[in-house]
């Protein structure tokens, strides 16, 4: 009872009822599509004739027939909207044009806060654990700042950890960020990034094929994971242990044709196991941005900035002396003290200073390491 080809989209309050459903996919969907011709004749179907079309279960076809709530979806989108969202359907001139790499599982509907440019197709990927160490952050807003600096959209899941050390990096550069999540876009997730979810729609966009009001399940989270990967050129994995979700955005960029990159960890690290390994399936090696920008380099032709980076901020004599004693990973007030021969007030003053310039981070319980 099926048809071929792909039917151009109608736009309508039928189409969003299909896409707020909790048990149809965009590949059911579109076959549904197919063999009624519009989602509102998919509505007037009878179960048998439903039946006929693949994937539609008993269950699903129940929600199709037995659907009523018309004012209540109404409603619902109204709210959305009067929250500064936006409904953005595949075939808008907007829709992220990577995504129809995804073929039929591309998302007929977006929910979107923020803005969505036709230079965000020019996108980096960076995900990771959500137990991260300190070296895993800095080494990820390291990078997302510098792919940012150039022009790049940092796309990441806004959870906990790296993720948000990415957003943070892109943001901190002036650069271009997107959050794709795994609930709807009404359902803050982790809680603590409330305030991240302003500051990446306006530097970017937040995005979620989840309707309003979806908390964030884990079975959301692997199909959050394949428009990660389905929106970027390649994905930067930071810091994942094995059988991570971080991995499978990372099986996903394979299946998608698109470029794996990992950050070497520490071996002694559960949560470095999973990029060890997949540098030793033949992930490309990142220690800096360059690595990136190098790889994805034939496509980006004509694109990257020639130079977006901030000159290097000035320091005295004496901070460099303090900086002298850093590197990328955390050292206590104390420790720089007794290396630097100074007292600890002096030097909290001085490294207050290089924070402030932004030469250095300040981790919990007074540790500090390079920017």
């Amino acid at each position: 009872m099926e048809h071929g080809g792909e039917l151009p989209i109608e736009r309508d309050i039928h189409l969003i009822a299909l896409c707020f459903s909790p048990h149809l996919g965009p590949v059911t969907i579109r076959r549904l599509l197919r063999a009624f011709g519009s989602a509102e004749d998919v509505f007037r179907a009878r179960p048998a004739d439903l039946f006929g079309v693949t994937g539609i279960s008993q269950k699903r076809s129940r929600w199709i027939t037995g659907f009523r709530d018309w004012d209540g979806l109404m409603k619902t989108i109204e709210k959305a909207e009067s929250d500064g969202n936006r409904l953005v359907f595949h075939g808008d001139p907007e829709y992220p044009g990577a995504m129809g790499e995804l073929g039929e599982d591309a998302p007929l509907l977006l929910f979107v806060k923020g803005t969505l440019v036709e230079e965000d197709r020019f996108a980096v990927a960076m995900v990771g654990s959500r137990k991260s160490s300190d070296y895993g952050e800095a080494v990820t807003a390291k990078i997302s700042a510098r792919l940012a600096g150039v022009g790049m959209t940092v796309i990441s899941g806004m959870a906990r950890g790296i993720d948000t050390a990415a957003h943070r990096g892109a943001i901190k550069a002036g650069g271009r960020t997107m959050a794709v999540l795994g609930c709807g876009l009404d359902v803050v997730y982790p809680p603590e990034n409330r305030g991240l979810v302003d500051k990446i729609a306006a530097s970017g966009a937040v995005i979620s094929e989840f309707p309003p009001g979806t908390p964030p399940l884990r079975e959301n989270f692997p199909r959050r994971n394949r428009l990660i990967s389905g929106m970027s050129l390649g994905v930067i994995v930071v810091e994942a242990a094995p059988r991570s979700g971080s991995l499978i955005t990372a099986k996903h960029a394979l299946e998608q044709g698109k470029e794996v990159f990992a950050v070497p960890g520490n071996i002694m690290s559960e949560t470095s196991a999973g990029t060890n390994d997949l540098l030793k399936q033949g992930a490309k090696l990142v220690t800096s941005a360059d690595d990136v920008l190098e790889e994805l380099a034939p496509v980006l032709k004509g694109f990257i900035k020639s130079s977006s980076a901030a000159p290097a901020p000035e320091v005295t004599e004496e901070e460099k002396t303090l900086c002298d004693l850093l590197s990328g990973e955390p050292v206590h007030v104390d420790e720089i003290a007794r290396r630097s021969g100074r007292q600890v007030a002096a030097v909290l003053a001085t490294l207050l200073g290089l924070e402030l310039k932004g030469v250095i981070r300040q981790m919990e319980g007074k540790r500090f390491l390079l920017a």
